[in-house]
């Protein structure tokens, strides 16, 4: 779905055809729109019929094509190549389109030249012809030397040059499109005065005059265009190669310390994810030459324990890392006096700087991370940073998540046409997705009522098909192109860590649309294989994408840039099948010990660049790195296989809510080895007590749900769990177990929320943030497995006297909560229902007593009857405050 491709048909005399295929999904979701194109598609946006055919080949045909019309292109060598137009009679020089590339095609009338572009898509590749443009040509060669009047200048390897007189400025474009595009220029009355210039990017030479004297040429940007000027003042030379840089007339400047954006379905009561943007840690600077500059990762946390003891004991000196520092007047004083201060990174920082001549713009995230909210989530975390591991952070500065620095020039009314330098970095990420995930935001992006009726979407899909090739959007963006020069272009190189879930999240009551993309979603992932299988941890790596000294559009550069990660992510297929839970993940096995490898090669090299000392960091580091990838790798591997089975025996059990469980702690993985154990320990006596009271439990809830038939069924579920639920608990144990022994070896940190989800009331209106009733409600959804959270919605709660127990209301109950210190559990002491209570509540000072309508039995051996419940609040106060919200809820 949203791809495409060529496919090759063989014609009369062996003559091959290409066409193009698109597919789009309709608005019927399972039905999809295959579109047959022509492959390669002729446009005309000037005022002439222009005509082209193929120079040298016996079967070549005239393809005319109009004024703004487009024609089909039928090319009978495969790709094409010596092409020439012929207009009103007269023709150009033959050429060969290269993807991505306009050329300028010069002709002898009033015509005057022809800009031909080609942009090579999936489906369909676009030679357009447009009139000149200001910038189309190669270069523009201006002469201003006085004592020389005649330069010569000629296309590297072509038979005839031209000459330039003083004072004179000539568009120059390619005598011969298919030969070096080089110009090679020098003075006529010196014979070894030649010189061999590129027009790639601005620079700088001198030629040697007859009379002891110099020529100097520089190329530079004048706009869109190139330009080579000869001159005999190198003042004049000088000036021109180096851009004057004006004072700023405006500069904007925003940081933000934190930023929290929330993602609701307001209609089902329920927030999605939470992404939160915040600012760094601690971050101590020294000033230099007038800047201020990061310290090393090593030094901000040496520097920050000493500063910390300094608040503490008052010691204004201190030795760190062998310089001495007075923190009372926050300078490095030995062995160099430096000036430091204590300070952070915003979490979002953005400024923008203008001046007559040139733009700036950068822009940084500290962190960013995004939590899932659904109940039931494999994932907790759906995507966040990746820390480097301490030994390769410490020699370095801490950076941001995300970087950009822009600088452009300006021309007249701020448009810009040159970009000097543009540069994204993006830190290494983990994404972490599950299919509850995928189908709460199709259901979120999903409106019927938007989408209108059946006929409606119809004559929408229909619309699409009987669209005419000249309509379509891509060739009406190719109009309205706007061209930049890129002098610099760089995307950085993505490593990202990619976990997925076939399991997980549960579907929103009432959604039909929810059934409707489920089975939509189901088809797409066993389409591509993955439809009984979970990825767990699969480390993709796409090179960086640069661009240096080039003329292209904006949907230029956007196909170029798909192209290369399309290419990119191609090529690490492997990465995804071999990173299949099934398999036990081999993938980190092989990459556990190919990174330790490579870490032992590279780091070295990059140290021998940075100096001799620098060299010896990278080589014990090199070594550190091959003994802890190739542990963690083997200890990874053994972890998803074992994790498999114990998937496998959670399956028996035939209990989604024990399976969901499982995948929540399973998910979480251990920092260490130590924590590995806990939790592997954990995990077996929860399966061990479950499996147990399970032969009882099970039954009577299959009893109360489905009757008789529900009884047998839970039997069988109480038989087969007392044996797979321990069992699978062993297993998960030795899973965990090498999960913390892979995590020492990595150095892997523990990702939790940021906050908790938000309230969701009766009336379903999207309210601010209340952390205190979020905290409260996430008690509810987790009291007794979430029972209670199902049918009741959240009013308040208060903790009791003791500071252990909490009180909740609901809107048809109040509940009495505690936490299960063995199983970190909350669990509900006793629940009454509104019908329950007899009269309204009695205050005794701190302490309130529902005397209820008939008795009920206390949770004891001895199953003794009360007829009321007591509970003791922190202060009268709180007690009249809680009496006053419960006559609220009965009234509601």
């Amino acid at each position: 779905v949203n791809s495409g491709g060529a496919l090759k048909s063989e014609g009369l005399r062996k003559r091959m055809f290409e066409i193009g295929v698109g597919i789009s999904l309709s608005y019927f979701s399972l039905t999809k729109i295959v579109t047959f194109t022509p492959l390669r598609v002729l446009t005309n946006h000037t005022k002439y019929s222009i005509s082209m055919a193929e120079s040298g080949s016996e079967t070549s045909e005239w393809h005319t094509v109009k004024p703004d019309e487009s024609i089909p292109y039928w090319p009978t060598c495969l790709p094409p190549k010596n092409l020439f137009l012929n207009i009103n009679g007269f023709s150009s020089v033959n050429f060969d389109p290269l993807p991505g590339q306009t050329l300028l095609l010069k002709f002898q009338n009033e015509i005057g030249g022809i800009c031909v572009n080609y942009q090579e898509k999936d489906s369909t590749s676009l030679i357009s012809f447009k009139p000149y443009f200001s910038g189309s040509a190669p270069v523009r060669v201006e002469n201003l030397c006085k004592k020389i009047s005649m330069i010569s200048y000629k296309q590297t390897g072509y038979f005839k040059g031209h000459v330039l007189l003083y004072g004179q400025s000539v568009l120059y474009t390619w005598d011969d499109p298919t030969l070096s595009h080089e110009l090679t220029c020098g003075l006529i009355e010196v014979a070894d005065s030649l010189t061999k210039i590129t027009l790639d990017k601005n620079d700088f030479g001198r030629i040697k005059a007859p009379v002891g004297g110099a020529i100097y040429w520089v190329t530079f940007l004048d706009g869109l265009q190139r330009v080579l000027l000869f001159t005999d003042n190198f003042k004049s030379a000088y000036c021109a190669n180096q851009e004057q840089i004006l004072r700023a007339t405006q500069e904007i400047d925003i940081n933000l310390e934190g930023i929290g954006l929330s993602l609701v379905n307001s209609e089902k009561r329920l927030e999605i994810g939470y992404l939160s943007i915040k600012k760094s840690n601690v971050i101590w600077e020294k000033k230099k030459n007038s800047r201020w500059k990061s310290m090393t990762h090593q030094m901000c946390e040496a520097l920050e324990e000493g500063y910390q003891r300094f608040q503490n004991k008052g010691s204004k000196r201190e030795k760190i890392l062998e310089v001495e520092v007075d923190f009372e007047k926050m300078f490095i004083t030995k062995p160099d006096k430096i000036k430091i201060r204590r300070t952070f990174h915003s979490g979002f920082g953005f400024k923008y700087i203008i001046s007559p001549n040139r733009m700036q713009v950068s822009a940084t995230l500290s962190s960013l991370q995004f939590d899932s909210h659904i109940p039931g989530s494999t994932f907790m975390t759906i995507l966040h940073v990746v820390e480097p591991p301490k030994s390769v952070a410490s020699d370095s500065a801490p950076k941001p998540f995300f970087e950009l620095s822009l600088t452009a020039s300006i021309g007249e009314e701020n448009e810009v046409h040159q970009i000097s330098y543009l540069k994204v970095l993006i830190q290494e990420m983990d994404v972490r997705v599950d299919k509850g995930l995928l189908l709460s935001v199709m259901d979120l992006l999903s409106n019927d009522k938007i989408r209108g009726s059946e006929i409606m979407r119809y004559n929408y899909d229909m619309s699409i098909v009987l669209q005419k090739l000249e309509d379509s959007p891509e060739f009406q963006a190719a109009k309205k192109d706007k061209r930049y020069v890129f002098d610099f272009f760089h995307l950085s190189p993505l490593k990202i860590h990619v976990s997925f879930s076939m399991t997980g999240g549960h579907s929103i009551e009432g959604s039909d649309s929810t059934i409707a993309h489920g089975h939509v979603l189901n088809l797409l992932l066993q389409s591509v294989g993955v439809a009984f299988t979970e990825i767990q941890d699969v480390e993709f790596k796409l090179a960086c994408f640069e661009v240096n000294s080039m003329l292209l559009s904006s949907s230029q550069l956007t196909s170029e840039i798909m192209k290369h990660y399309q290419s990119q992510a191609i090529n690490q297929l492997y990465v995804l099948v071999l990173g299949l839970d099934v398999l036990g993940n081999p993938y980190g096995l092989i990459t556990g010990v190919g990174a330790g490898a490579k870490n032992f090669f590279y780091e070295p090299y990059q140290g021998l660049i940075q100096g001799p000392e620098e060299f010896a960091e990278g080589l014990a580091y090199g070594v550190k790195s091959l003994v802890g990838g190739t542990v963690g790798g083997v200890s990874g591997a053994v972890s998803k296989i074992t994790g498999t089975v114990g998937k496998g025996l959670a399956a028996l059990t035939m209990d989604d809510e024990y399976q969901q469980k499982r995948r929540q702690r399973m998910s979480q993985k251990p920092t260490n080895l130590g924590q590995g154990l806990v939790e592997g320990g954990k995990g077996l006596v929860k399966g061990i007590f479950s499996g147990v009271t399970g032969i009882v439990v099970k039954p009577y809830e299959g009893a109360k749900a489905e009757g008789a038939t529900g009884f047998i069924k839970g039997i069988g579920k109480g038989l087969v769990g007392v044996v797979a639920r321990p069992v699978g608990g062993v297993v998960d144990m030795a899973s965990s177990t090498f999960d913390g022994l892979k995590s020492t070896t990595s150095g892997v940190k523990r990702i939790s929320h940021n906050r908790v989800p938000r309230v969701f009331h009766a009336d379903k209106v999207l309210r601010a943030f209340n952390e205190y009733e979020a905290e409260g409600n996430q008690i509810l959804m987790e009291a007794d497995k979430g029972r209670y959270a199902k049918n009741e919605y959240y009013m308040v709660h208060i903790y009791l006297a003791d500071l252990k127990s909490y009180l909740i209301l609901t809107n048809t109950s109040i509940l009495l909560v505690n936490r299960n210190e063995i199983l970190h559990e909350w669990e509900s002491s006793w629940k009454l229902g509104f019908s329950e209570i007899k009269d309204d509540p009695v205050i005794d000072g701190n302490k309130i007593t529902f005397n209820l309508n008939s008795p009920v039995h206390r949770k004891s051996v001895f199953k003794k009857t009360v007829n009321s419940r007591v509970v003791t609040l922190q202060t009268d106060a709180v007690a009249k405050w809680f009496v006053s919200k419960f006559e609220d809820a009965k009234i509601l």
